[in-house]
């Protein structure tokens, strides 16, 4: 079975070691690269931006575009408070945003519903 890849798009390395476990447990596989891929497809783009207000929100909608994937945008610069699916992510034209350093549990909700993975049952350690 073919599991959903991830791209890790210029995320620090330690951040990355630490979503290849999250991922993981999702069942997805994290990629750095989806040239070693047969059909070079990924099917979420994770990227980190430091100062997403003053990145070319087109760049952000090349990237999905170049990947035909969503993409979801990790900065250190938002609040915890921005909604994930709402108007920041409209604003720079991506899937979802989430604030960094970033949890387990969000990063994971964020995932399973851009790639429309089953819900957690209450109490499912994972």
């Amino acid at each position: 079975m073919n599991r959903l890849r991830v791209l890790l798009h210029d995320v620090e390395p330690a951040l990355a070691e630490l979503l290849d476990e999250w991922l993981a447990e999702l069942g997805t596989e994290p990629l750095r690269s989806c040239s070693s891929v047969p059909d070079g497809r990924c099917h979420l783009v994770i990227t980190a931006v430091h100062y997403p207000r003053q990145t070319d929100a087109l760049a952000l909608r090349q990237l999905a575009a170049a990947h035909v994937a969503p993409v979801l945008v990790l900065s250190p610069t938002f609040f915890a408070a921005i909604e994930c699916h709402g108007p920041v992510a409209e604003a720079l034209g991506v899937a979802g945003v989430l604030p960094q350093p970033v949890g387990r549990e969000a990063l994971q909700a964020a995932v399973r519903r851009l790639l429309k993975l089953p819900a957690v049952a209450v109490g499912d350690p994972s």
